[in-house]
């Protein structure tokens, strides 16, 4: 598939991540950076939006995020934050990332403490120009909750504009 196929067909994408699936934000953006890109054409040149969802002991690549945000290449970005589900810490070593202090004071930017909800992804997809293109990363749970919100949704998704990635 082409540059001119992928930029024409979408006109804004929308990465929905959980857990270690936040990888695929800077993977993504790779793609729409001139200086990071393979040829001397980002494939990747509409506004992207993420929703990423992390318990409160396990939040990754916060301050890459928040400097995606800064630097304008997310247009939007949601942090949803969930409670710890284990008494014990994954690293007991390492103080928890401050999502909403990292954020704070960003204008295109967000956290909240809570689950993807159906009326967080409507609102979230309400912002976005059309046809748009959507990419679910994260584990098998996450993965299956967003197909069948999507589904719910917006009929005009058809399923060559969902991507979905097991992390």
């Amino acid at each position: 598939i082409g540059d001119e196929y992928i930029n024409r067909r979408h006109a804004s994408v929308l990465l929905l991540v959980a857990g270690t699936g936040v990888v695929a934000v800077p993977q993504v953006l790779h793609h729409a950076n001139a200086t990071t890109c393979f040829g001397g054409r980002p494939p990747v040149t509409q506004p992207v939006s993420v929703i990423y969802s992390c318990r409160s002991d396990d939040a990754l690549l916060i301050p890459e995020l928040a400097g995606l945000c800064r630097d304008g290449s997310l247009s939007r970005c949601t942090v949803l934050v969930t409670a710890s589900q284990s008494a014990a810490a994954p690293f007991p070593d390492v103080s928890d990332t401050d999502v909403a202090a990292a954020f704070s004071g960003l204008h295109n930017a967000n956290c909240v403490n809570a689950r993807l909800s159906l009326e967080m992804l409507q609102a979230e997809l309400s912002h976005m120009a059309r046809p748009l293109r959507v990419v679910v990363s994260g584990p098998e749970g996450f993965n299956s909750a967003c197909k069948s919100m999507l589904k719910q949704i917006d009929g005009e998704l058809g399923a060559e504009a969902v991507t979905v990635l097991s992390a």
